[in-house]
């Protein structure tokens, strides 16, 4: 089915589409009972108003040049054409309708160079915001309240369709051609009576989790590749993402529900995209390596606990890391109540749950996703192992004492980059003396990079108590956060 489907889409001859057709026929002749219900056969929603975002970043470049799968090897169009414009023209989604969201004016002149010739050579260009979270922010309010916006991944392929039990590949088909709109149809339908205002598909693309007859209205994940929302200006503050680009989709659900008691996953159905496999897109930050996706994406499940402790619980506390699983467990619950056990509220305290930096250090130690693991299970370790009692040096007069006890680990200053903010409390030293003229300069600055230039070197830092516990002030990594958090310094 799928090789079929793929010759038709690249031009082959017409004996091929008959063929093809004829081939989707008989699988449809096969569809089991519950199949024959799905959304996009039975569904009697009329007509719409509707928005299509296609958020993307450097998908104007050529498909061999962004992708190493064999069946596009021959293809020269830009990598957009081949896969999201290419199934929207497929599915015959008017083209004043879908909007493309950019990160720069240099992104938008090279769309339009790409799409220059193509059917697609005058749609909507709009220049948004860099990064996953921000761009999808971005769309959010970009529409007035109550439109509703549907968006798309820039790799999307198409969309397949669970029609009989099983766990293979042949039970399931690809979604009939020009059905895509029935479900977005029904999807709005559904909102309406629900009182949903979001919804998505399956987020496995693996057959065995594929459900031929549920849309679930539980908690849970609704996938970024795909998903539909009504725009509410007026609720924005409790459901803009604000956690890292690396759990914006899961944070985006699960505010979703939090507020509305009810989100719609249409589970017989998935898109098929490779976002890790595919070069450029949106989550660009993560291609270099697996261990910052995971690292990102363990400290915002955490944080998604604290806010939501009843809806997520904690993400994984064992050594072992999963590459290919989220580390965001949603607790299955539904407006009516919880269905699986209550999860006790897991706060990590200190500067445990802000100890990115720390990875950055032990990349060289095995793998990452070690330095990750040794990392979790410190954080989650109820009895802190107490690090060898530090060595005693020969005191200088006038010097302070060192304190022969050790360390401990959530206690030790994090390493600062140049990029991270600051925020200087007021100036605790005696007017007059050297030390208040050197703190008053140097509370000018507002972020590391600014503080060294003035004069104060590393080296202060490590000597001086120029960090505060995460427990009276807070402390945001902008690899964790995005730029967005502040270090207070109480004394230079």
């Amino acid at each position: 089915m799928m090789v079929c489907r793929l010759i038709c889409l690249q031009g082959g001859s017409s004996n091929l589409g008959m063929a093809c057709e004829q081939q989707m026929d008989e699988s449809k002749a096969e569809l089991d009972e519950r199949a024959a219900r799905a959304p996009h056969l039975a569904t009697t929603a009329g007509p719409v108003d509707y928005e299509v975002v296609v958020p993307t970043y450097r998908r104007w470049r050529s498909t061999q040049e962004v992708t190493k799968k064999k069946r596009f090897k021959d293809s020269n169009q830009p990598f957009i054409l081949d896969h999201t414009l290419g199934f929207l023209s497929r599915e015959d989604v008017p083209k004043e309708r879908v909007t493309l969201f950019v990160a720069n004016e240099g992104e938008e002149k090279e769309y339009r160079k790409a799409l220059e010739g193509s059917a697609w050579a005058n749609v909507r260009i709009q220049i948004s915001m860099p990064g996953v979270r921000d761009s999808r922010n971005f769309i959010y309010k970009f529409f007035p309240a109550d439109t509703y916006v549907v968006s798309l991944d820039d790799d999307m392929e198409g969309i397949k369709w669970k029609i009989r039990e099983g766990s293979d590949t042949s039970s399931c088909i690809d979604l009939p051609r020009g059905h895509f709109l029935k479900i977005v149809r029904d999807a709005y339908q559904r909102m309406k009576e629900t009182g949903a205002f979001l919804w998505g598909l399956s987020t496995s693309q693996n057959p065995r989790f594929l459900v031929m007859d549920d849309v679930s209205m539980r908690n849970g994940l609704v996938n970024g590749y795909l998903h539909g929302f009504i725009c509410r200006p007026d609720a924005a503050p409790d459901l803009l993402r604000r956690l890292p680009d690396a759990v914006e989709d899961a944070e985006f659900s699960v505010r979703h529900f939090a507020k509305d008691k009810v989100v719609l996953r249409y589970r017989m159905y998935a898109g098929v995209t490779s976002p890790y496999t595919n070069g450029g897109g949106l989550q660009s930050k993560f291609h270099v390596g697996g261990s910052i996706r995971k690292s990102e994406e363990w400290c915002g499940a955490q944080q998604l606990h604290e806010l939501f402790p009843t809806l997520i619980a904690a993400p994984s506390e064992g050594d072992k890391c999963r590459q290919n699983a989220t580390e965001v467990r949603f607790i299955s619950q539904t407006g009516l109540g919880v269905k699986a056990r209550k999860f006790a509220v897991r706060r990590l305290k200190g500067l445990c749950r802000f100890m990115i930096p720390q990875l950055k250090g032990k990349e060289k130690r095995k793998t990452a996703l070690a330095a990750l693991a040794r990392l979790k299970a410190f954080a989650v370790r109820k009895q802190k192992k107490q690090l060898p009692a530090l060595k005693k040096v020969p005191e200088a007069s006038g010097s302070r004492k060192l304190s022969g006890q050790a360390v401990p680990q959530a206690e030790r200053p994090l390493l600062l980059l140049g990029e991270d903010k600051i925020r200087f409390a007021p100036n605790p030293k005696k007017k007059g003396t050297d030390a208040h003229r050197r703190y008053a300069k140097y509370s000018r600055a507002k972020k590391v990079s600014e503080l060294t230039a003035l004069g104060c070197k590393m080296r202060s830092w490590k000597r001086k108590s120029m960090f505060v516990h995460a427990q009276s002030n807070e402390f945001f990594h902008p690899s964790t956060f995005g730029h967005q958090g502040t270090l207070t310094f109480a004394t230079i």
